[in-house]
C-alpha cells in the first residue's frame, strides 16, 4: 500500500466516524424530543383526569344537595336524622358523612335550607329574603 492509499483510507475512516457521531446525535435529539412530547401528553392527560375528578365531585355534591333537599322538604330534620335518612335512601352506596355535612353547610350558605332554633333544618320553599329585597333597591 502506498502513502496515498493510507491517506485515503484514513480520510474515509474519519468520515465514517463523523457520520456515526452525527447519526448518534440525531438519534439522541429524536429520543429527547419524543420524551418531551410524551411528558407533555402525560401532563395533558393528568390535567384532564383532575378536571374529570373535579367535575365528578361537583356532580356528587349536587346530587347530595338534591337528596338532602328532598329529605327536609316536608318535615324539618336534625343533621343526624338527615344522615340516617340519606343512608336509608342509598343502602348499597357508601355514605360519606363529611360530604353530607359540607352539602348542608353550602345549602345553609346559599339559603336553600334554614336552620331552626330547635336544631333542625327545613327546606326553603320560597325565595330567600335577600333575593326578594334586591327588587326593592
Amino acid at each position: 500500500m502506498t502513502v496515498s492509499d493510507w491517506i485515503q483510507a484514513g480520510s474515509l475512516f474519519l468520515a465514517l466516524v463523523a457520520l456515526i457521531f452525527q447519526q448518534r446525535q440525531q438519534l439522541d435529539q429524536q429520543r429527547q424530543q419524543q420524551r418531551q412530547e410524551f411528558e407533555q401528553r402525560n401532563q395533558s392527560l393528568e390535567q384532564q383526569r383532575q378536571q374529570l375528578e373535579q367535575m365528578q365531585r361537583s356532580e356528587k355534591r349536587i346530587e347530595t344537595k338534591l337528596k338532602i333537599f328532598f329529605i327536609c322538604q316536608k318535615v324539618p330534620r336534625s343533621d343526624e336524622e338527615i344522615i340516617r335518612n340519606y343512608k336509608s335512601m342509598n343502602p348499597t352506596e357508601k355514605v360519606d358523612e363529611i360530604e353530607i355535612r359540607k352539602a348542608l353547610y353550602e345549602m345553609l350558605n346559599d339559603g336553600t335550607l334554614r336552620y331552626r332554633t330547635n336544631g333542625t333544618f327545613k327546606a326553603r320553599m320560597n325565595k330567600a329574603k335577600e333575593d326578594q329585597n334586591d327588587d326593592d333597591i
